[in-house]
C-alpha cells in the first residue's frame, strides 16, 4: 500500500505559500502540489508511473466534492511527484470556507484528507488577511508575513526587503534523502559559486568555486575523523595548496600541511619532538632564525713558551657574536709541556674575559707537579671549559691565559671553541673553583726523558750521580742489542 509521508506534506504546504506569495493579485485557479510515494516498507516509489485523483471536499471526511480532476505522473528517483493541480480543470472555487484535498494513487485513497490551510485561501482576493502584495499569518497575527515591494523584491519576515529575496529570522532547508543542497550560482547561463551540503554520511561542508567553476576552497566536517577540515586548491587543476585538519585521523591532534609544486610544510601535533615540523630540505639558516645557537673556534700548532715571574700569556683567543642575551660556552684544548726539575713546577691556566690577567669571572685551574715527581719532561693534554654570560647583542671576545709560576713551562696544540646559546634549560654555576697548587692532574702523561734529558738533569744541583748510572743504563742496553743480534745470526 502506497501512503503520503510526512515530508511531503510539508513540502506541498510549502509550496502552495510560494505560489500565493508571489502572484496573490492575478493568480492562476492552479495548486502546486508535491508528494513523496512509499510502499508498506516505508521504501520509496521510484521512477514509476501512477494514476493520481486529486478532489476537494468541504469537509474533512465526508461533505461536497467541489472539485475533481485526473492526472497520469511519474515519480523520480525518490518517489516524488510534482504536479499543478487545476493543470486539467482550472479551480474554480471559493477559497473562503474550510477546504480538504483527497488524493488517490492507483485507485486507492490515500487517508486522512489533508486540509487545505492558509496559503491556498490567498488564490482568490477574498481572504481575510493580507492585501494585494503581501500574505498575513493564518490567525491574522503577524501581519506581512510575506511582502513584495513595488520593485519585485520579496521579504520573507521584513516589509522592507533590500534584495529579491530577503529573509529575516531563520531558514530551514531540509530533505528527506541523503544529502540536502543548496547551490548559489550567477551568470547566464549559470555557473556555480558556492555549494553547500549536508549528508546523512558526512555531515555538513561547503565548496567554493572560482569564475570557471573550478574548485577554489573545501570546508566541512572531516569525511573520517572528528573535527573540521579545510583545503585550498592552488590551481585549476585542483592541485592543494593547503589543508587543515582539526582531528588528524582520530589522533585527537591537529595537522597542517602547505603544498607546493617542490616541497611541503607539516605542522603535525600527532608526532613528537622534530617530527611535529617537517620542512623541505635547506628551507631555514642562520640568516633566517638567527637568534640560535652558533659557534667560533681556532687553533694552532706553534708552540708558545711561557715567561716566568708571575707574568700572564695568552695562549690563543676567540671572538663570536650573540644575537642577543644568552651564554658562551668555551672550551680550550692544548698539550701542556714542561721541563720538570726533581723539585716542584706548577701553572695556570684558564678562560678569561681579558688578557692581561685572569679576569673575576675568569675560570682558571692550576696544573703542577710536586718535588716527589721524577726530574724530566713531561707533555700534559689540558682541557678547559668554561659558561660565560652575556646580557647584550653584540660580539664576546674570550682568551685562553696561562700563568707561569715555578718551572719551565710551554703550550703547543693550541684550540679555543666558543658556542653561543641563547636559554639555559637548568641551573649554571659559574664560580671560580681553582684546583690546589700540589696536585697533579689526574692521567698526566709521563714519558721517559731522554738520554740529553737525564744528562741535563744531571747537571743541576740534585744530580750527583745520575749521569753516570744513565749511561750505565745506556751501555747495559746497547750490550743486549749486540746479544740479540749474535743470536739471530
Amino acid at each position: 500500500m502506497s501512503r503520503l509521508s510526512a515530508f511531503a506534506v510539508l513540502s506541498a504546504a510549502g509550496a502552495l505559500v510560494l505560489l500565493a506569495a508571489l502572484c496573490p493579485a492575478q493568480v492562476p485557479q492552479k495548486i502546486n502540489y508535491q508528494v513523496m510515494l512509499t510502499d508498506d516498507d516505508d521504501e520509496p516509489l521510484a521512477d514509476e508511473s501512477v494514476t493520481m485523483v486529486f478532489t476537494i471536499y468541504d469537509h474533512e471526511t465526508v461533505g461536497t466534492a467541489l472539485w475533481t480532476e485526473t492526472q497520469n505522473v511519474t515519480t523520480n528517483s525518490i518517489g516524488v511527484v510534482s504536479v499543478l493541480l487545476g493543470d486539467v480543470h482550472p479551480i474554480d472555487i471559493d477559497f473562503d470556507s474550510p477546504l480538504w484535498l483527497e488524493v488517490e494513487v492507483g485507485g486507492e485513497t490515500l487517508s486522512p484528507r489533508r486540509a487545505l490551510v492558509g496559503a491556498p485561501y490567498a488564490i482568490t482576493d477574498e481572504t481575510g488577511g493580507g492585501d494585494d502584495h503581501s500574505l498575513d499569518a493564518d490567525d491574522g497575527d503577524p501581519i506581512n508575513v510575506v511582502y513584495v515591494d513595488s520593485g519585485g523584491n520579496v521579504g520573507i519576515g521584513t516589509t522592507s526587503p533590500e534584495e529579491e529575496l530577503h529573509v529575516q529570522g531563520n531558514v530551514l532547508v531540509e530533505s528527506p534523502t541523503t544529502n540536502a543542497e543548496v547551490t548559489i550560482a550567477h551568470g547566464d547561463p549559470q555557473v556555480d559559486a558556492v555549494e553547500l551540503r549536508a549528508t546523512q554520511l558526512y555531515g555538513g561542508s561547503a565548496a567554493y568555486y572560482d569564475e570557471n567553476t573550478n574548485w577554489a576552497v573545501g570546508l566541512g566536517a572531516h569525511p573520517n575523523a572528528p573535527g573540521g577540515h579545510l583545503e585550498l586548491a592552488r590551481d585549476e587543476s585542483g592541485n592543494l595548496a593547503f589543508r587543515l585538519m582539526g582531528d588528524y585521523f582520530g589522533s585527537g591532534e591537529p595537522r597542517m600541511d602547505i603544498l607546493g609544486t617542490s616541497g611541503e610544510i607539516v605542522f603535525d601535533l600527532s608526532e613528537s619532538q622534530t617530527d611535529a615540523v617537517q620542512l623541505p630540505a635547506g628551507a631555514i639558516d642562520a640568516g633566517e632564525i638567527w637568534n640560535e645557537p652558533g659557534i667560533q673556534s681556532g687553533q694552532s700548532a706553534t708552540e708558545i713558551a711561557l715567561t716566568g715571574g708571575g707574568s700572564y700569556n695568552q695562549i690563543n683567543h676567540g671572538e663570536i657574536y650573540c644575537p642577543g642575551g644568552g651564554y658562551v660556552l668555551a672550551i680550550a684544548t692544548a698539550q701542556v709541556n714542561v721541563y720538570h726539575d726533581g723539585t716542584a713546577s706548577s701553572a695556570w691556566f684558564g678562560i678569561s674575559e681579558t688578557n692581561t690577567e685572569f679576569s673575576d669571572l675568569a675560570q682558571e685551574i692550576t696544573v703542577s707537579l710536586s718535588g716527589g715527581v721524577p726530574a724530566g719532561s713531561y707533555s700534559l693534554p689540558l682541557t678547559l671549559n668554561a659558561v660565560f654570560e652575556v646580557g647584550y647583542s653584540g660580539n664576546e671576545t674570550l682568551y685562553f691565559m696561562a700563568r707561569e709560576t715555578l718551572g719551565d713551562w710551554s703550550v703547543s696544540s693550541r684550540q679555543l671553541t666558543l658556542l653561543y646559546v641563547p636559554s639555559a634549560y637548568g641551573d649554571i654555576d659559574m664560580n671560580d673553583k681553582p684546583v690546589p697548587d700540589d696536585v697533579t692532574p689526574a692521567g698526566a702523561a709521563m714519558r721517559r726523558p731522554t738520554l740529553e734529558e737525564q744528562r741535563r738533569d744531571a747537571a743541576g744541583p740534585v744530580g750527583s750521580g745520575i749521569a753516570t748510572q744513565a749511561e750505565l743504563a745506556d751501555l747495559r742496553e746497547r750490550v743486549l742489542e749486540l746479544e740479540r743480534k749474535m743470536a739471530v745470526r
